[in-house]
């Protein structure tokens, strides 16, 4: 890959793992109306589908959806560098306050904050895929 995001900066350095890629893909589907969705979201997992066995197991958090708990663990680069970032969470972030959106949970994620408890905001659901 070219730009800033080649430059020799060892694994470690960032969140953002990029070992071992040579390219980055993104496939976006948008729509209007909900009744495209079974069209829409059979064409954007058949696509996922065709390219996850090119695809690394790290990458960039941003381009994808939230896949559970193993992608999250394995999207940062290694099971060490995991745990670094759970470490900083749990001193920048301790209650878990800001867990929306492909969360990496602190250490410990007891003592969340009762008035900023995203789940009680009810469903949210966007007419947007990536992976």
């Amino acid at each position: 890959m070219g730009g800033a995001i080649s430059e020799d900066v060892g694994e470690d350095a960032m969140a953002f793992s990029r070992q071992g890629a040579a390219w980055l893909w993104e496939a976006v589907s948008m729509w209007d109306n909900s009744e495209h969705d079974p069209r829409y979201d059979a064409w954007a997992t058949a696509l996922a589908e065709a390219m996850r066995p090119l695809s690394l197991a790290n990458g960039y958090t941003n381009l994808t959806d939230d896949q559970g708990e193993a992608w999250r663990r394995g999207i940062h680069g290694s099971e060490a560098k995991h745990r670094r970032l759970r470490a900083v969470k749990a001193a920048w972030d301790p209650g878990n306050l800001l867990r929306y959106n492909k969360n990496i949970a602190p250490v410990s994620a007891e003592g969340r904050h009762p008035r900023c408890d995203l789940r009680k905001a009810g469903p949210w659901t966007p007419s947007i895929r990536t992976f």
